[in-house]
């Protein structure tokens, strides 16, 4: 009888394990809802998402607005719908969402050196200080990797909104004091 009792108990004692385990490693698996290459549906975007873009648009200086209809009706074959600044320092990128009925601004990007800037971010501050003010508003690293020979490109993701940089490598050992040459916001809606 005494034995019985043991064998439950270690029956019992291994699925919880079991389970806890699982657990764990699920935890520590990529948390990212959205992965770089794809794109979800204006549908599958959630209220907290949509607060995300309006803060980004409400706190960022691009002339345009993300999530907004774009004010194109032509593109070329195969391409995004595209828009750029009367100064040529901001280029918008867009699609038209089925559920919108409308072509969205999917993709704003500073380029030059301008005034222009996303979270206060310009296209010449260091890549520590941008990382300092984007994980200071939640955003989570979601990659660097080189881009070319001089470059490294820095993914930052809260949400479904990313936000991309690209700096030119100052120092090959230490990417804190790397210059952006390009920074741009988006949110992957088709």
């Amino acid at each position: 009888m005494k034995l019985s009792v043991k064998c439950k108990k270690g029956k019992l004692c291994f699925i919880i394990c079991f389970v806890c385990l699982g657990i764990i490693i699920g935890a520590c698996g990529d948390n990212s809802r959205i992965s770089e290459d794809v794109n979800i549906s204006f549908s599958d975007l959630t209220a907290e998402d949509i607060e995300i873009v309006a803060f980004v648009n409400e706190n960022s200086d691009y002339e345009y607005v993300l999530l907004d209809e774009m004010a194109v009706t032509e593109k070329e074959p195969d391409a995004p719908y595209t828009e750029v600044s009367d100064d040529g320092n901001v280029e918008c990128y867009g699609f038209f969402v089925a559920e919108k009925k409308a072509i969205m601004r999917t993709q704003i990007n500073l380029k030059g050196q301008s005034q222009y800037n996303i979270l206060g971010i310009h296209n010449g501050d260091t890549y520590q200080d941008a990382k300092t003010i984007l994980e200071g508003e939640g955003f989570k690293l979601l990659e660097n990797n080189p881009y070319g020979s001089d470059y490294t490109r820095s993914i930052f993701e809260k949400g479904a909104v990313q936000i991309r940089i690209r700096t030119k490598k100052i120092n090959d050992e230490k990417l804190d004091d790397d210059t952006i040459e390009t920074i741009g916001v988006s949110v992957p809606v088709n």
